[in-house]
């Protein structure tokens, strides 16, 4: 809750010094990094990944068409941040930090010249209702009794980050209605089950995270028919909902916290034609062959027809069913295990793996 300029043993030389360095950055693109790496919780370590997707949905990036073009300079303008002392190493592999000092110093640029805010109470919250200029919103966690507006009012928000709250927290169905360029939006695991309502009249959302359990009306995400990418990280969902072939926009698609995720309704992925780069859960039950009826889940087969399929992690425990399949001789980066699942503790860092456990008498070789 500390104010940069009133921190004991922060004088004016200490802020003014780490303000240089940030405007000595000259690079747009890197300020607005920086700036983005404010918003998380202190101590958190940032996934870069994660800044990827907030970048690409908030068009950060400029002449960058691809994912892998965004991702190539996202790590390009962490490692010269991490050059000026503005982020550190995190504590896992591919995550940043911010020290402490430099936090409340960014978070103090971010409000005065950018209109970017990262709450920390309910009373920050209430004031900040007076902002109509306000771009990006962070909530890192409230833990008192305070409790959502009915409707968030500023019509010039783009990114709203709404990390891990207090129990039993909620969010109101009218809640987004207002929000019309909202481009980015993170909810963690502490909503409830069931999406507002309001969460489809954010057409021209680009971005959406969102982590939980079970959600019971994800059909609404289908309506979001701009996104460009999509991370479900929702533990109990069984059922991707068909509604999400209808996002025919979408870049990059990640399931892979979706542990229980084992049936994936047929045409759905085929529909998906802009994608660059799909994450898929470990145990989707692939269909073998077309079936005369209709088919329960998708095929293996569909991955065909993405022709900007360049990244993809998939698990397939029939080696049969990839007889005729061709996506193959497109992909340039792919973690792909054929027979059995990936184990918990394999993590290697490579942008190719193949895994095999298959039986050489196949008759599939």
């Amino acid at each position: 809750m500390s104010s940069p300029r009133e921190i004991e043993g922060m004088n004016e030389k200490v802020y003014k010094s780490i303000k240089m360095s940030y405007e000595f950055l000259q690079s747009n693109e890197a300020k607005s990094l920086l700036l983005l790496c404010s918003l998380h919780g202190e101590d958190d370590d940032i996934k870069v990944e994660d800044l990827l997707r907030y970048g690409v949905g908030w068009g950060l990036f400029d002449n960058v068409d691809t994912i892998e073009g965004a991702r190539c300079r996202v790590h390009s303008l962490v490692e010269r941040l991490k050059d000026s002392s503005l982020l550190l190493d995190g504590d896992d592999n591919g995550t940043v930090k911010m020290h402490d000092v430099i936090r409340d110093v960014v978070i103090n640029i971010a409000s005065e010249e950018k209109h970017m805010f990262t709450i920390r109470t309910a009373i920050e919250l209430q004031n900040l209702s007076k902002r109509e200029d306000a771009v990006a919103i962070s909530l890192p966690y409230i833990n008192d009794n305070s409790e959502l507006p009915n409707q968030f009012e500023y019509s010039k928000l783009e990114l709203l980050l709404l990390f891990d709250q207090k129990i039993d927290f909620s969010i109101p169905d009218s809640f987004f209605e207002e929000l019309k360029d909202l481009k980015v939006l993170k909810l963690s695991e502490s909503w409830s089950e069931v999406l507002p309502s309001s969460l489809s009249s954010l057409e021209n959302l680009q971005t959406l995270c969102l982590d939980g359990y079970v959600v019971q009306n994800a059909i609404i995400i289908g309506e979001l028919k701009n996104l460009k990418a999509l991370s479900l990280s929702l533990s109990d969902i069984k059922r991707l909902p068909k509604e999400i072939g209808q996002l025919t926009h979408l870049q990059l698609l990640d399931l892979r916290k979706c542990s229980e995720l084992k049936f994936i309704p047929p045409n759905v992925l085929s529909n998906l034609k802009m994608s660059e780069e799909l994450y898929l859960p470990d145990y989707v039950e692939w269909e073998v062959e077309a079936q005369s009826t209709e088919s329960i889940n998708a095929m293996v087969s569909e991955l065909d027809g993405l022709a900007e399929l360049t990244k993809l992690h998939i698990c397939i425990e029939n080696a049969k069913i990839l007889q005729d399949t061709k996506f193959f001789e497109r992909l340039k980066s792919y973690r792909i295990a054929i027979g059995s699942a990936w184990d918990l503790n394999e993590t290697w860092e490579t942008s190719r793996i193949l895994k095999l456990k298959i039986s050489f008498q196949s008759d599939c070789l």
